[in-house]
């Protein structure tokens, strides 16, 4: 399983980091907030962010625009194979179309290394 790493999320200058940081401040959902999840979403496609679907369970990601960066294990089978041993940015993008029932997610992963 992905480790949770209680990093400065923020610490990062790149483009993504800008929006959710921008994301976090929205106290509610207004048009402003889905405005920023639209621009976020342009921005993970054009630099190449590994979407999947997965439970929001496994990573303690929720709601759309939650974020955290993890330690991806050797050992680590699935979506996040191809990040085994590397520090990422997972970002919960909304709910998914793929997964049965109410618990399933859209995720974008980055490596960070």
């Amino acid at each position: 399983m992905a480790t949770r790493i209680p990093d400065d999320p923020f610490s990062s200058d790149d483009n993504v980091a800008q929006v959710l940081a921008s994301i976090s401040r929205e106290p509610v959902w207004n048009n402003n907030k889905k405005k920023l999840l639209q621009q976020l979403r342009e921005l993970i496609l054009k630099d190449n962010y590994l979407i999947f679907h997965s439970d929001f369970r496994v990573y303690k990601l929720q709601n759309n625009g939650t974020f955290g960066t993890y330690a991806i294990p050797l050992n680590k089978r699935d979506a996040l194979e191809k990040f085994r041993g590397k520090k990422i940015r997972l970002i919960c993008l909304d709910y998914s179309d793929r997964w049965r029932g109410y618990a399933g997610r859209e995720f974008a992963a980055q490596n960070l290394d």
